[in-house]
């Protein structure tokens, strides 16, 4: 009798799990496999057009809500570059803009094409991205921003991670060294701008640079450039953070560490 319970007890477990599986319905996600598909040909057709100009794309010229702009720089017009008020002319408006090397979006395009290799395993895609990489060699030697970790850890930092060499230690570690450089001892930050009216820059956006230096520090087992990534963090707990949690954009410091002002140059307040 209890086996005969047993087998009822199991039967009905059987009908109830095949039962629950064939009412539930099947999550699609074709849509997932067409956005990486549209991305891919994007990006490759890209890197097809751009190869040979030494340049990088950058992004589509568009239009500039001008008064917006100059109101949001009224406190500190003399640090608006004049270059930005430049309008697209009407030929260029939608096509694509390109820059070199040196600008601190460099490295997207690389790692945007890492990434969908990485997703994809699309050959072209990982010729590309190595093509474009080798392009920012250069920047390893460059002392002249803190967006050294947009620029090289978005394009050899996911080299070394997906199609690891013996050359790109090197580039990583001379470029991280350069940031370093940046690092100043009684402020406890990394400099941001050397444009402006401020004496120590230091932008929000410099916390994204700090990846290079804590992936320096796990490969070479040097703690030098974790220990200054922390600093910089810290200082930028401290002094950025307004009580509603949201940030300032600039805090510039005073030789001595204090605070010199606080302010946003670019975004909304």
């Amino acid at each position: 009798m209890n086996k005969m319970k047993k087998k009822l007890v199991l039967f009905a477990s059987v009908t109830i799990a095949l039962a629950s599986c064939q009412t539930t319905p099947k999550e699609d996600y074709s849509w997932i496999k067409k956005g990486l598909d549209v991305a891919s040909a994007q990006l490759q057709l890209s890197a097809e057009e751009v190869s040979g100009t030494g340049m990088l794309p950058r992004s589509i010229r568009t239009g500039y809500d001008m008064d917006f702009l100059c109101r949001q720089l009224e406190r500190d017009s003399s640090t608006f570059k004049d270059s930005l008020r430049a309008q697209p002319t009407a030929d260029q408006l939608g096509k694509r803009r390109l820059c070199g090397v040196h600008d601190w979006t460099s490295g997207f395009f690389p790692g945007s094409l890492w990434y969908a290799y990485e997703l994809t395993g699309n050959d072209t895609l990982k010729t590309q991205a190595i093509q474009y990489t080798n392009l920012l060699n250069p920047v390893r030697y460059y002392k002249g921003t803190h967006d050294l970790g947009f620029m090289i850890n978005c394009s050899y930092g996911n080299a070394e991670r997906l199609a690891p060499n013996d050359t790109i230690a090197a580039v990583m570690r001379e470029t991280a060294d350069n940031l370093c450089g940046r690092f100043n001892d009684s402020i406890s930050a990394i400099r941001s701008w050397d444009f402006g009216t401020w004496n120590f820059p230091v932008i929000i956006d410099n916390m994204m640079n700090l990846d290079l230096l804590f992936n320096v520090a796990k490969a070479t087992g040097d703690n030098k450039y974790k220990d200054i990534a922390i600093k910089h963090a810290m200082t930028t707990m401290n002094n950025h953070f307004r009580p509603d949690y949201t940030c300032w954009h600039v805090v510039s410091y005073n030789n001595d560490g204090t605070v010199e002002r606080k302010q946003t140059h670019q975004g909304k307040n």
